[in-house]
């Protein structure tokens, strides 16, 4: 599932850049923060509502980074952009009979999004807005009764939503570097196996990004 995520964005990277003159690929890494979020549903007939703080992790395995195409028509800009986001339960916060409880493969955000940028002396401020889909990799242990399940797969979780903003430094004709923060609220409908019922958290994520773009 993770190959397959990879190469829906590739792809409609590579088609865009060949249908459109004024184009620029991204690549980003940063620190990203979630706050609470409350978790509840149902586990293997036990009802679930908790308040977990969340933690991104942004720079352990695997880390937190993002790829984004956009192409511009004067300041005005449109494009395609994948985030690797993360989430983890601290083990002291977990509900009863969980072990694991992660979205650490990510928290994979895909969006469409709009963008407006400024022609400034030095700098190029910009602004972004866009909404996706959340595709999790649901990584979840929970035992009860003396039984193990392990629910380890991706998902199509809901939607998301995205805005942020930044700036952005040429340095040459082909390349920039640019700085961001990025804002990002997704629904996320987590489904166990074995029929262990379905979990739901609202996750919002705060980064700070830092990387670098090149023109086509």
């Amino acid at each position: 599932m993770k190959n397959k995520i990879f190469i829906i964005v590739v792809t409609l990277l590579l088609f865009n850049v060949s249908a459109h003159a004024e184009n620029e690929i991204s690549i980003y890494s940063g620190y990203q923060t979630l706050p609470h979020a409350n978790l509840n549903g149902t586990a293997y007939g036990d009802a679930i509502d908790k308040t977990i703080g969340w933690e991104g992790k942004s720079f352990s395995s695997p880390p937190y980074y993002g790829l984004k195409y956009v192409n511009w028509d004067y300041n005005i800009g449109y494009g395609i952009e994948f985030t690797h986001a993360k989430a983890y339960a601290p083990v002291t916060e977990m509900p009863t009979n969980f072990s694991r409880l992660e979205l650490t493969d990510g928290l994979n955000l895909i969006t469409a999004n709009a963008y407006k940028r400024w022609d400034g002396n030095l700098y190029n401020p910009f602004i972004v807005a866009g909404l996706g889909v959340s595709v999790p990799h649901v990584d979840i242990t929970y035992t009860k009764n003396g039984t193990t399940h392990k629910t380890y797969e991706y998902q199509f979780a809901g939607g998301a939503v995205r805005l942020g903003g930044g700036i952005s430094y040429p340095i040459n004709s082909d390349y920039s570097i640019f700085s961001e923060y990025q804002f990002t609220y997704s629904m996320n409908e987590l489904d166990l196996v074995n029929d262990g019922g379905t979990l739901s958290v609202n996750l919002v994520t705060n980064a700070i990004n830092f990387g670098v773009s090149r023109k086509f």
